[in-house]
């Protein structure tokens, strides 16, 4: 079986400059599930608004699959913890929830010039006032997912005060039967 390596998380964890990364350190390929599924499909902002988020879900279920049966580093939507089967899914690899506090994560999500154009809002009736939506919406996506990240993760790392290269090592000290960097 290949070494298959899932990154989880919300929103500006992290998730696609570690999985980056450790495919460096590893020598392993890398996906990403949102890229995947943008790439047949377009946009998962428009995604969501054509489709809607269920159509979404199937696509994305679908790249996961694809991702973990190729093996290798696999950098997952924030969202992929919503489906119970992929929750069931990434507990049978090595998968690492990246987390981080609530205004660590506004800050990077509020920088990141994507986030606009290509993620779509996850709450309608969220404030006017874009950081207090951000924040209001991390705090409501992380009280409806952290126990999702949690029960399908090997490790949990907080990447608010590492660098990648820590967080690099810290994922590779814990792989069975591959040696530390």
């Amino acid at each position: 079986m290949p070494v298959t390596i899932a990154i989880i998380g919300p929103r500006a964890s992290g998730k696609t400059t570690v999985a980056r990364a450790l495919s460096l350190a590893t020598g392993l390929a890398t996906a990403d599930t949102d890229a995947m599924v943008s790439a047949l499909h377009g946009p998962i902002r428009e995604q969501f608004a054509k489709d809607g988020e269920a159509v979404f879900r199937e696509r994305e279920e679908q790249a996961l699959r694809e991702a973990l049966a190729r093996g290798g580093v696999v950098s997952c939507g924030g969202g992929i913890v919503t489906r119970r089967t992929n929750r069931l899914l990434l507990a049978t690899v090595h998968t690492v929830f990246l987390s981080a506090p609530i205004e660590t994560l506004v800050a990077r999500f509020l920088a990141d010039p994507c986030t606009a154009e290509q993620r779509p809002p996850l709450f309608a009736d969220a404030p006017d006032n874009r950081e207090e939506a951000a924040r209001e919406e991390t705090r409501r996506v992380l009280l409806a997912r952290l126990p999702l990240y949690r029960s399908c993760c090997r490790q949990e790392i907080d990447t608010g005060s590492l660098d990648v290269a820590s967080v690099v090592t810290a994922i590779t000290s814990r792989l069975p039967g591959r040696p530390s960097p």
